[in-house]
């Protein structure tokens, strides 16, 4: 009965993805570019998604499994992010996160078209004027998977908000938590 109402109900859930970037590269670098990075959840927890309102008590906070989540910036604009999450308190409920990316635009760029971006200023400081922005590629499908005990359920993602006001930011303090090199990102 949870699993049946939890798949029909799924589409009227708010989602906030929150990461931390961490490089798999022999290189040091820490651009990614035409490289697949290795990425982990933030703070002591690790946690990569919040889903917030859950019913039956499905878990609120996520991680990446075993295998990790991965990043690949391409260098055409675009981005893919990709990996299995499980449930803290239940590593039974799982989703495949699926997230395209398109349109890197730097701070300049995007703040010409009326955008802006979002997290604590006593953190951030002017740190957001060095990120890489994105949004959700319209042409791609960006999605939620369930797996284990989710299995079956699945959510089609967009951006928001849907009018790019913030978009998928990626740095120093990008995500939104703490000073360290991250991303986040809000969805539907």
């Amino acid at each position: 009965m949870a699993k049946e109402f939890y798949t029909r109900n799924l589409f009227v859930l708010f989602f906030t993805l929150l990461l931390m970037l961490i490089v798999k590269t022999g290189s040091g670098q820490q651009n990614c570019i035409n490289e697949d990075c290795s990425i982990s959840g933030f703070g002591s927890n690790e946690r990569t998604l919040w889903i917030p309102n859950l019913p039956f008590a499905i878990d609120l906070l996520w991680e990446f499994d075993s295998e990790g989540g991965h990043l690949d910036i391409l260098p055409n604009g675009k981005a893919h992010l990709y990996g299995n999450n499980i449930g803290f308190n239940n590593p039974d409920n799982g989703f495949y996160i699926d997230l395209w990316l398109k349109g890197r635009m730097n701070w300049t760029e995007w703040s010409a078209l009326g955008r802006s971006w979002k997290g604590q200023a006593s953190i951030v400081g002017n740190l957001y004027q060095l990120w890489d922005y994105y949004i959700f590629d319209p042409e791609m499908t960006s999605s939620l998977t369930g797996t284990g005990d989710l299995e079956g359920s699945y959510l089609t993602l967009t951006h928001k908000p849907s009018n790019y006001y913030y978009g998928f930011q990626m740095g120093q303090a990008a995500n939104d938590q703490n000073g360290a090199q991250g991303l986040s990102c809000w969805f539907f």
